[in-house]
């Protein structure tokens, strides 16, 4: 969200005092791995080398058998998996080099069909649903224990011993107050009694911390460790606390929670057999196999590093930069996100203050510029223009989208959008009457007219949020602006009407939303307006100045831009023209991210008609609807082409616009007051930039 002239100056001034005090109390500089993570040699950047190998397939060998887990046994990655006939099975554990042992000779099938454990000391333990029953190597029944309610759908989903006994498992326990399921860690004493363990973070230790359904179990030495996305953390089961041991945020490597394949395979296992290196064992229900041997290193040596800083980095992307690093013997690029302590306003902040100060990372992900208008930053000349960078690497706009292209001047490019993604909003039919492509003025008059009680843009439209969305699309604010002459006249009916149907249309649960959506992104579904007009609803916004058309997603995630303090400007356009290449770009279709669209056209096209006439055999998979016809492929592609980049340059004027709405919609204002109040801020915001933005 951007800020109005006189907050931002204030936000500035605050944070610059914040930054200098977060200085002096010793903030880590950029580059240096975070609190927890293995330690590097020199202060360099660490990074993950990540090598892996298949297990054995077992299921091959043994016909008929039922896979209980992959897991760690002594340090050494084994899979159990059960075989027999009637109802008793045995259990055996299998070893990479294809030899096994026999763990039980005989034990009730019925406990062991949820899966299978073993602890060091040989005792096993069989997981049915949400019940453990505990034998030791004789063969001889030790407890059974039950964790939440059989009548519930509650389940036993892993379960880890360390080396000196200590026994946990995690459980997902239907929450009997809002019927959700939650994933619990639950400690297992040697008689079989269960205990809740209610985890805190460590360096948060006044909040209760709630496990992610993708949490797994592991050890280091005596240590339980649990591993959640991109971070490991120690188990303190009498503390009941979480300390963070690694982080894998600011390395290259995707974990599981990211991963589009994750729901068909799942870690079975962590294990740290040394500082440096993290061992994780994935598998598939069929019991296939594979083993992750991650092992960090010293990445910058003998290469200039450069740092990708962003909020939260897309796996996608942090592909891309694992592949530059391996060939490239020149550049090394950093990855610089948010830690777990800090929040995202805090993080966005300091980048924004250390862009404004000349300093900074050389390449920026997102949206980071929290003390800056977008408009402020091309003005002081704070961000690389790309045009000439793409004609010296014969970079030709026509070959990709042209939402690839994004915040421009008449002459300049400052930033590259490199997947394919737009939306635009669709209203019910019956709202406009006869009326198609209804510019402003007349759509507010129809949704003023309209008898019924409802909403715009469904659950969590403010009325702050509907203004917006009518505010967003032209430049001059449907004539409101005069960028030319540097004036502004709110004084007419279109503002008033706008904060009417912006009071009335806001989200309440009890009114039906009479908009759509039409993307090609979040549903992976795309149909064209006639599929949707069947439907009763056509299309009534994003209305530009010179019609309704597509809009590129807004929120700057996809979006990469350069520092113009950076040191290395050269090697961040590297990397840039890298991303839009035909390597990069083709594995946005046939690698494991096949719900996005390539921005290079020739893919996007040759892939959709691969799929037209492959489906789901052929290379390339774009989600553009449940029956692919060349129809709704052409449709896509018209869609795509026409969509447009949203005008960045009103952003700071629809804020303030906002700001003053406020007390219109809470009643403390009338909209007489509101366009005073408008007309004065805009007025003095165009008169201190010379009416150009």
């Amino acid at each position: 969200m951007r800020k109005s002239a006189a907050v931002t100056m204030k936000l500035l001034a605050l944070s610059m005092f914040c930054l200098v005090i977060l200085a002096a109390c010793g903030r880590k500089e950029d580059g240096q791995p975070e609190g927890g993570q293995f330690s590097g040699e020199g202060g360099g950047q660490l990074d993950v080398v990540l090598d892996e190998n298949d297990f054995p397939d077992v299921s091959a060998e043994l016909k008929g058998g039922s896979f209980l887990g992959m897991q760690f046994y002594k340090g050494e990655p084994v899979q159990l998996w059960a075989s027999g006939e009637g109802d008793t099975v045995s259990v055996y554990l299998y070893r990479k080099d294809g030899t096994r042992d026999t763990v039980l000779e005989t034990i009730s099938r019925d406990k062991t069909r949820s899966g299978g454990y073993l602890d060091e000391q040989g005792n096993y333990y069989g997981i049915a649903d949400n019940m453990v029953t505990k034998t030791d190597a004789s063969g001889q029944e030790l407890f059974s224990a039950v964790a939440g309610d059989a009548g519930r759908y509650d389940s036993i989903e892993e379960v880890c011993s360390s080396p000196d006994g200590k026994t946990v498992l995690l459980a997902n326990i239907t929450n009997p107050e809002t019927s959700y399921i939650e994933m619990i860690l639950m400690e297992l004493g040697q008689g079989g009694e269960l205990k809740e363990v209610e985890l805190k973070d460590a360096g948060k230790a006044s909040d209760e911390k709630s496990l992610s359904l993708m949490a797994h179990l592991g050890t280091w030495g005596e240590d339980l460790l649990l591993m959640e996305g991109d971070y490991i953390y120690k188990i303190d089961l009498q503390a009941g606390t979480l300390t963070q041991a690694v982080s894998l945020m600011q390395t290259s490597y995707v974990s599981q929670q990211y991963r589009p394949q994750s729901s068909q395979e799942d870690i079975s296992a962590v294990y740290i057999p040394e500082e440096g290196r993290i061992e994780l064992l994935w598998a598939y229900s069929s019991g296939r196999g594979r083993c992750e041997n991650l092992t960090f290193k010293d990445m910058t040596k003998e290469r200039e590093t450069i740092t990708l800083k962003g909020l939260n980095v897309e796996p996608w992307l942090k592909e891309q930069v694992a592949k530059f690093n391996s060939t490239n013997d020149r550049y090394y690029i950093s990855i610089s996100t948010r830690g777990m302590e800090s929040g995202a306003y805090e993080f966005r902040i300091n980048t924004g203050i250390e862009i404004a100060t000349g300093k900074g990372p050389e390449l920026l992900y997102g949206e980071l510029m929290l003390t800056e208008s977008l408009s402020s930053m091309m003005e002081k000349g704070m961000l690389v223009n790309l045009a000439p960078l793409m004609e010296q690497a014969g970079i030709r706009e026509e070959d990709y989208f042209p939402m690839t292209f994004r915040w421009r001047t008449e002459d300049a490019i400052y930033g590259i959008y490199y997947k394919a993604a737009a939306e635009d909003c669709l209203i019910r039919a019956d709202v406009l009457g006869d009326m198609r492509d209804p510019d402003m003025e007349p759509l507010l008059d129809a949704l003023l007219a309209y008898p019924e009680q409802a909403c715009l843009g469904g659950g969590g439209s403010s009325s702050k949020n509907v203004l917006r969305d009518l505010l967003y699309a032209s430049e001059t604010l449907y004539g409101m602006l005069d960028w030319e002459a540097g004036t502004c006249d709110f004084s007419g009916e279109l503002l008033p009407k706008m904060l009417e149907v912006a009071k009335r249309y806001k989200y309440l649960s009890t009114e039906k939303d009479i908009t759509k959506r039409r993307s090609n992104y979040q549903n992976y579904i795309f149909h064209t307006e006639e599929d949707y007009e069947a439907e009763g609803y056509v299309p009534c916004y994003y209305i530009f100045d010179d019609g309704p058309h597509p809009a590129v997603n807004r929120y700057q995630d996809r979006l990469l831009y350069i520092n113009a303090n950076s040191a290395h400007p050269e090697a961040a356009w590297e990397f840039l023209s890298f991303i839009l290449s035909e390597e990069a770009q083709k594995t946005i279709y046939t690698g494991d991210y096949h719900d996005d669209l390539p921005v290079m056209k020739k893919l996007f096209l040759s892939g959709g008609q691969d799929f037209l006439e492959n489906g789901w055999a052929g290379g390339a998979k774009p989600y553009i609807g449940y029956e692919v016809t060349q129809e709704r492929l052409d449709a896509l592609t018209e869609f795509l082409e026409d969509a447009r980049e949203l005008p960045w340059k009103t952003e700071p004027i629809i804020e303030i616009i906002v700001e003053e709405a406020v007390g219109y919609f809470n009643g403390f204002k009338d909209i007489q007051q509101v366009q005073n109040m408008v007309q004065n801020r805009v007025q003095l915001y165009m008169d201190e930039r010379g009416g150009n933005g």
